[in-house]
């Protein structure tokens, strides 16, 4: 039975708008979230490229309202930030909400459209890789009782201690995207506790985990360990060609252009949704972080909820 997460408009309401965002509808879907069971709530990252809430301030707030869900970020991008200040903001959110916290991470698009915002950032758009992989080094090293150390290309520091909690958070890297990349795959092996993909067939996301297992095991882990996570934005609505146009505009102003070449959704009746689910269980994925590319959230959420959320709980591998 996999579990079910929702991603929270917190860049939506600045598409709708930029000037007077509506947060209390971020707040409010993630209240109904827990009351309809919902197994995990989730935030976006960005900074200036894309506009949205702040993720750690936002998550800290929803760990207040809610007492159940997970609380993600999909994805957050490290290598924007320096690690100490990530590694102390993430161990207070852990102490906060113990055992609910997930640490999405990602590198960024390669995408010349959102250089500027590594640049304004003060970090080389070149150096995005190598960065994060420092960076979740450091905070993992950081997330613990004992003093750590690091000596690498882009940080330096002798041990230091700092506040950790009983449960650190889990971290996700964000993997596959269509696009076959060994050093992704090694990474969740190396320093992950899971795996969110998107943008992947099923047959692509099944050969994904497969080779971060197989890394796993090089690695001495035990790749039972992993958690395999599938990011979907849909569109539910009974017309198939209009959800898909209504779900397509949506996401081109979500990341001002078509780059993705119809690889999200699928956008339509609940059955079509149901079989691309299931399709991604049999893959291998053990749970699913769900987007709504519409404006109309509300009306997204309801259809979701009422027709696919109790037969997706049914999925069986």
């Amino acid at each position: 039975m996999p579990e079910i997460g929702l991603l929270l408009p917190t860049r939506g309401i600045v598409i709708v708008s930029e000037k007077s965002p509506k947060v209390s509808e971020v707040f409010d879907l993630a209240r109904k979230a827990e009351k309809h069971g919902y197994d995990s709530i989730w935030v976006g990252d960005s900074v200036v490229a894309r506009p949205r809430l702040e993720p750690f301030t936002t998550m800290a707030a929803l760990a207040m309202i809610t007492s159940k869900p997970k609380i993600g970020t999909a994805v957050y991008l490290p290598a924007l930030r320096h690690p100490i200040h990530l590694a102390h903001s993430l161990n207070t959110l852990a102490a906060i909400a113990p055992n609910r916290i997930i640490w999405g991470v990602g590198i960024g698009a390669g995408v010349s459209d959102y250089f500027h915002e590594w640049i304004a950032c003060g970090v080389p758009p070149k150096e995005r890789a190598p960065r994060l992989e420092e960076t979740v080094e450091i905070v993992r090293g950081l997330m613990t009782a004992e003093p750590f150390g690091y000596q690498g290309k882009h940080f330096q520091f002798e041990k230091t201690k700092m506040f950790a909690p009983p449960a650190p958070p889990k971290i996700w890297f964000a993997t596959g995207h269509g696009r076959w990349i060994p050093r992704q795959h090694y990474r969740v092996a190396k320093w992950g506790d899971g795996a969110m993909l998107n943008l992947d067939t099923p047959e692509e996301a099944r050969r994904v985990v497969e080779a971060v297992k197989e890394e796993a095991i090089k690695l001495g882990r035990d790749p039972s360990t992993l958690h395999f996570c599938m990011y979907m934005s849909v569109h539910v609505g009974p017309d198939r060609e209009k959800a898909t146009q209504e779900g397509e505009e949506w996401l081109t102003k979500y990341y001002l252009r078509n780059w993705w070449q119809g690889r999200w959704g699928p956008f339509g009746p609940a059955e079509l949704i149901l079989q691309r689910m299931q399709e991604h269980v049999t893959s291998g994925m053990q749970s699913f972080c769900i987007r709504f590319a519409a404006y109309d959230q509300e009306t997204q959420f309801e259809r979701f909820t009422e027709q696919i959320l109790p037969k997706a709980r049914a999925l069986k591998p």
